[in-house]
């Protein structure tokens, strides 16, 4: 589904941007660089911007693939404006098109060939859609194989590639992308329930209020658990 505030591109505006016809198309989703690359484990680079930074040095060697670079949407909570932007004007990579913020991630996915990431949800939200992301072995989808993971740098730079790799996913694979996307965004985003309250944006005064709050409710038991609007909807949905 878009967002009524995104557009749609289409195949007849991809190719107005695209100077020369090649091989693949393959979207790049950075991360926001403010974001923490250990918060979910082990990662290979310094930080997010490292990543960012080889990851377009490398694209921009790989001649016979078109780049498309999608950068994160909440880079303006953090400043971040401009830096990613800069980088890639700078490097001036014709291999390499920046899609502008104003058309949605959802849209793109569907006319290109493939996805590029570090470990961000766009796996599943690009598996659900029929394409593949290569992403680093480490991801909270790291048990499922809706998307091809690299294991080291050179694995990363040679899988870059994209020599010999299916990026077709399954419809197996698109049934549990959607169930994926569906336990993550309404965990993270769109719960009503009090044990999963949403905690971005809190001090630290307002954050041990809700620790609190969810400690107390876990201390009743499972049945507290049980009776959750979260796990009752879970349930019903795939019981």
């Amino acid at each position: 589904m878009h967002s009524p505030k995104k557009k749609i591109l289409n195949t007849k505006i991809l190719n107005s941007l695209i100077d020369k016809k090649r091989k693949k198309i393959i979207l790049f989703c950075p991360h926001a660089f403010s974001d923490s690359p250990s918060a979910g484990g082990k990662f290979l680079f310094r930080d997010f911007y490292e990543f960012y930074e080889k990851s377009i040095d490398e694209m921009g060697k790989i001649k016979d693939i078109t780049w498309l670079v999608k950068l994160h949407p909440t880079r303006f909570m953090y400043g971040e404006n401009g830096i990613g932007e800069k980088y890639l004007r700078n490097k001036k990579h014709e291999n390499i098109i920046l899609i502008p913020d104003q058309f949605s991630t959802s849209s793109i996915v569907k006319i290109v060939d493939g996805v590029v990431t570090a470990r961000g949800t766009i796996i599943p939200e690009a598996a659900f859609l029929g394409k593949k992301t290569l992403a680093y072995q480490n991801t909270r989808f790291k048990n499922s194989n809706i998307y091809v993971k690299y294991y080291n740098k050179e694995d990363y730079y040679k899988k870059l590639r994209f020599k010999n790799i299916n990026l077709k996913t399954s419809e197996s694979d698109k049934k549990l992308a959607k169930k994926l996307m569906y336990i993550i965004h309404e965990k993270i985003f769109f719960s009503s329930d009090s044990l999963l309250l949403d905690q971005r944006g809190k001090n630290n005064k307002q954050l041990d209020k809700i620790y609190n709050k969810i400690y107390k409710k876990i201390k009743k038991g499972k049945q507290e658990i049980q009776n959750s609007h979260y796990y009752k909807k879970l349930y019903n949905k795939f019981v």
